[in-house]
């Protein structure tokens, strides 16, 4: 093997290296995702069967009553997570760009 060819072999292996890296992350995100989702349809149900209605029920409305906080507060953790999730793929996304030399 040359110079050249070994360069270019070892180019290839940390593309690929960064490609699992990407999709082991993106996997992760992808199950946090679903864990916070399944984790306020939870939330939601429980909430509707102690005070006796229906979680489908609920509107914006409901929001200024009594016991809204847990809702605010979930509805702001999940803006958060959504942001912070969002900069990670761009960061991410825009390493990869640099790694292949095609820099927007």
């Amino acid at each position: 093997m040359t110079g050249e060819e070994r360069i270019a072999e070892l180019h290839r292996r940390v593309r690929e290296r960064n490609r699992m890296r990407e999709r082991y992350l993106t996997n992760a995100l992808g199950t946090v995702a679903c864990a916070l989702f399944l984790s306020v349809l939870v939330m939601i149900s429980e909430e509707g069967t102690q005070a006796g209605i229906l979680a489908g029920t609920y509107s914006g409305s409901t929001l200024l009553f009594g016991s809204a906080g847990a809702y605010v507060l979930t509805a702001v953790v999940a803006f958060m997570l959504g942001v912070v999730i969002t900069a990670l793929i761009k960061h991410f996304y825009k390493d990869e760009e640099k790694m292949e030399g095609n820099e927007r």
